[in-house]
């Protein structure tokens, strides 16, 4: 079983995305979406186009209301940055199989952001300061385990966590 992905913005509480599917009869396909609402959860509306694959994670940008990145099961990152009114892919894993588990975003920089990856063949942890134009891996001590969990210590903002089936791990 996998849980939907759902979280509040940090600048807002009425804001919250989803990530969610649906069966669409007419063209036999389930269609991925982010769904958002901007009143608390009274209402909610398809937040751009279909993502092509399973939401995983969903990360707000702190510092930028209009950015946030969501993380899909076939290992595309997707970005945003008109509150969801169009995505394009920033980065994908050579090859499907490379889920990525949960995406970190520094608070005060839209642009820096880590993630987590779920899957035993690749680098468990990578970072990008770019906005997941490019992503460096950041694996060194790192056991060979999936990882589902990644935090940015908000005091500290070089430092992180990383958990998943091997344990937590912090970053030096």
């Amino acid at each position: 079983m996998i849980d939907a992905p759902f979280v509040m913005a940090p600048y807002d509480p009425n804001v919250m995305i989803a990530g969610g599917q649906e069966w669409y009869e007419a063209g036999q396909a389930w269609h991925r979406h982010v769904f958002r609402t901007g009143n608390g959860g009274g209402d909610w509306g398809e937040n751009g186009q279909d993502l092509q694959s399973l939401i995983l994670t969903l990360a707000f940008a702190p510092s930028d209301a209009n950015v946030y990145y969501v993380g899909t099961q076939n290992g595309v990152v997707w970005r945003t940055g008109n509150q969801g009114g169009s995505w394009n892919p920033t980065w994908l894993f050579a090859g499907p199989g490379h889920p990525v588990t949960r995406i970190a975003v520094d608070r005060s920089n839209s642009q820096r952001l880590f993630l987590t990856v779920g899957d035993f063949s690749v680098a468990h942890v990578w970072g990008s300061t770019d906005g997941g134009v490019t992503f460096t891996a950041l694996a060194a001590g790192l056991p060979n385990a999936p990882s589902n969990v990644i935090v940015i210590e908000p005091n500290y903002p070089n430092t992180l966590f990383a958990g998943g089936d091997a344990g937590v791990f912090r970053s030096t």
